[in-house]
């Protein structure tokens, strides 16, 4: 049976976490699933879940983007890398499903909300705007781990934190 439970806030503690925000920073994250798709331009391109845990150990989550074109090669080059899946791009056999459940290290931002279209403002003012977000900016190379860290860091046995425990928060 699945576990359905949860915390019961109160509509501020709602609203509060609903547009909570991680600083602008390093953070490690995990992918929990991703979909193909169409760019608007036309590329194909996969968008991937990701759990990004925050000092506390709490994930927020975040939406990648990865185009297959040349421009945006870098981004799927640096994922592979931070997942421990380059051998698999250079070979030219990665593919998505490999980064579900991976541990990633990201540099993760904050996006300013951009104005809501005329045609999808539902009674909301004209100039009106969305809400902040965060995005991964880029896929940071896994640190080299050092001997002792697993004693030091706080988040060991984490499973976000298994492969590279050598951040400090």
């Amino acid at each position: 049976m699945e576990d359905f439970s949860y915390e019961a806030m109160s509509e501020e503690q709602a609203q509060q976490q609903r547009f909570s925000l991680l600083p602008d920073g390093e953070y490690h994250a995990t992918v929990e699933r991703f979909e193909g798709k169409m760019s608007r331009s036309g590329n194909r391109m996969v968008e991937f879940l990701l759990h990004v845990y925050d000092k506390e150990g709490r994930p927020h989550e975040v939406t990648d983007y990865i185009a297959f074109t040349p421009k945006m090669a870098w981004k799927l080059r640096h994922h592979c890398e931070s997942g421990g899946m380059k051998e698999a791009y250079e070979n030219r056999t990665w593919r998505p499903q490999l980064s579900v459940g991976k541990s990633f290290r990201v540099l993760v931002k904050t996006d300013p909300g951009q104005e809501i279209p005329h045609d999808k403002l539902k009674g909301k003012p004209a100039g009106s705007r969305y809400s902040d977000k965060n995005s991964i900016e880029d896929y940071l190379a896994p640190k080299p781990k050092s001997a002792g860290a697993a004693t030091q860091n706080s988040m060991q046995g984490h499973p976000a934190f298994e492969d590279d425990i050598d951040i400090p928060f």
